[in-house]
């Protein structure tokens, strides 16, 4: 039998996590109706991924770098956003990232503590408003994506910068960033919609032998 890719737009307002599931909705994973419970029995659940973080919400993401942990910026499919607000912070799953579009489900959005009607329900929001959020810290990453969504949509850009053009695995420039350099005149898939401004650099993201990276927008041409 073959995967059964979800449609994350028709699935709006529908519940992702399968609550019935008691080996992974127990309370062995915290008390029931919490974020951190929800976006740790979700890891388990789609990824079976333990990130073996504990504690309030607003120390998850301090914590995943001491765990030295993959964390990302940029939301990525399969990841867990993490914010530093009121007093005790929020955690989301991240379900998918579709062009500039973040498909996510959490628990506890109304601090009510407890199991109810709109926990685990697939949302959507833009890239940009999502990260605005009140306290948005960045994305404790589950796992590296080995290929690219169907759903995903591409436009074919070049390469212009005679030097060639770095790319990087997030678009924080550093030593430890730096994934390769694509050389004057090669194409590259850029994904349609995505874009990220910081200090000054607009950054594209793109697809290179079925992995994501990401370089500075303004090397990049399009094709004629």
């Amino acid at each position: 039998m073959g995967v059964i890719k979800l449609d994350y737009n028709k699935s709006i307002g529908k519940r992702l996590a399968d609550f019935s599931n008691a080996k992974i909705y127990n309370n062995k994973n915290g008390i029931i109706g919490q974020c951190v419970w929800y976006v740790r029995c979700r890891a388990l659940e789609k990824c079976n991924t333990n990130t073996g973080i504990t504690g309030n919400a607003n120390t998850w993401f301090s914590s995943a770098r001491s765990k030295k942990l993959a964390v990302s910026q940029i939301p990525l499919s399969n990841s867990i956003a993490c914010f530093n607000c009121e007093k005790f912070g929020h955690v989301i799953f991240v379900e998918q990232v579709v062009n500039n579009t973040v498909f996510y489900t959490e628990a506890n959005s109304n601090s009510d503590n407890r199991l109810s009607a709109d926990d685990g329900i697939l949302k959507k929001q833009d890239i940009r408003s999502f990260t605005k959020r009140a306290g948005y810290q960045g994305c404790i990453c589950l796992e590296t994506q080995k290929s690219a969504p169907s759903s995903e949509n591409y436009i074919t850009m070049k390469v212009i910068a005679k030097d060639g053009l770095n790319y990087r695995t997030t678009y924080k420039v550093s030593a430890s960033t730096l994934a390769g350099t694509l050389k004057y005149g090669t194409k590259v898939k850029v994904v349609k919609g995505w874009g990220w401004t910081t200090n000054g650099y607009t950054w594209y993201k793109i697809l290179l032998n079925g992995k994501y990276f990401y370089c500075v927008s303004k090397w990049l041409s399009h094709v004629s």
